[in-house]
């Protein structure tokens, strides 16, 4: 009946939810019936078991079938093609906790949750145009900002990001922006992510919103600008785990900053990048009064662990050899050079790239003498980062 959605639409409308919106992402609702659905497709011939496999229905420990979602907003998930393959269910019932504020299709033939990012199909002009992704956790986050011209966002279909996910980014952008509220439970979502984003070779920044609020509240309240505004203050991924970890955990006492080592330093083992990663060295190393020489061993030693290959953990061992006098040298030649630019200009003067052995050394002094040779003045490490 022509009524049958309004209690959909009421919500919508008080989320400030537009119709131009809501036939963009094509939201629905579901009745907080039983049966609707399977009334529905019965209608139309299509079998129970049908529905049960594509998770549109429930079945009972009776066997009897019965629509999941009921009383919700529905929002069609679909793939980077913009076919549907899943459904995202937000609760409106008047008392909150009655059931699950959201639920999802479970994972089927067609849905994978970690292979699919919700807004994707919608999003990659955007993402292309802009040089850099928002991502978000969830429906609504997405929906406010694309409504006021932030188009360039995708959610994660409430999952960590996986590989699978990262990979697909990557298609249109090599930098990411992830935007957390900033409660505990947004703090430790940002740590949740931190290997596989560490680990993808996306440049990726932290945005972290005040305390109560997310990106749909934030920009309702605020506007467009100073959400824009916030996005220009992220900082780089790994900066922002070292602040919360040592905020969170203490680094007063030698057993703190003992027990951020322990968190940090697995993370910072992850970045691919080796100027980047003796940035975030130093960093840390100012912030707990730890000599880089000393994180620089510990990192050294916990890399050098003979790591074994899951797929072939039945029938092979790796073994990490400690590098020779020479690459030790290069590496505490590379430390001399963060501490004083007149090493550079003797090395540029005496030395050549072809002198070093190991491939991420004569990286780092070939990212500081590019700098050298430009004419810059001292600068610490981070600005190359």
């Amino acid at each position: 009946s022509p009524t049958a959605g309004e209690k959909g639409r009421v919500y919508l409308q008080k989320r400030d939810i537009t119709t131009d919106t809501i036939n963009q992402f094509h939201l629905g609702y579901a009745g907080e019936g039983w049966d609707n659905f399977i009334r529905h497709i019965a209608r139309h011939g299509i079998s129970l078991e049908i529905a049960l496999e594509a998770g549109l229905v429930s079945k009972s420990d009776g066997d009897r079938y019965y629509d999941l979602f009921r009383n919700r907003i529905i929002f069609p998930i679909c793939d980077i093609a913009g076919r549907f393959i899943g459904f995202g269910g937000r609760w409106i019932g008047e008392v909150e906790g009655k059931s699950p504020k959201y639920i999802n299709s479970p994972e089927t033939l067609i849905y994978k949750k970690t292979n699919n990012l919700y807004g994707l199909n919608l999003a990659r002009e955007a993402i292309r145009k802009e040089g850099h992704a928002l991502v978000v956790e969830g429906y609504f986050d997405l929906i406010t900002l694309v409504q006021n011209d932030i188009s360039n966002v995708v959610a994660s279909l409430g999952t960590a990001l996986t590989q699978e996910q990262l990979k697909l980014l990557k298609r249109y952008t090599n930098s990411i922006v992830l935007v957390f509220d900033g409660d505990t439970a947004g703090k430790m979502a940002v740590i949740k992510k931190a290997e596989p984003i560490l680990g993808s070779n996306l440049w990726a920044k932290v945005l972290s919103l005040p305390a109560g609020d997310d990106p749909d509240s934030f920009m309702r309240k605020y506007g467009r600008e100073a959400f824009l505004a916030e996005r220009d203050k992220a900082l780089p991924y790994m900066q922002f785990l070292i602040n919360i970890i040592l905020e969170e955990r203490g680094y007063s006492s030698l057993e703190q900053k003992l027990g951020c080592l322990d968190i940090l330093l697995p993370l910072l083992n992850k970045v691919t990048n080796r100027v980047e990663q003796m940035a975030y060295i130093s960093l840390l190393a100012d912030k707990t009064k730890i000599p880089e020489t000393a994180i620089l061993a510990e990192l050294k030693k916990r890399s050098l662990t003979p790591q074994v290959d899951k797929t072939r953990e039945n029938d092979i061992a790796f073994r990490v050899s400690k590098p020779d006098r020479q690459v030790y040298a290069e590496q505490e030649l590379v430390r001399l050079i963060l501490k004083d630019d007149e090493i550079l200009s003797r090395i540029h003067q005496d030395l050549s790239l072809h002198d070093f052995k190991d491939p991420d050394m004569r990286e780092i002094v070939l990212a500081l003498l590019g700098g050298y040779q430009r004419g810059y003045q001292k600068q610490k490490l981070w600005d190359y980062a």
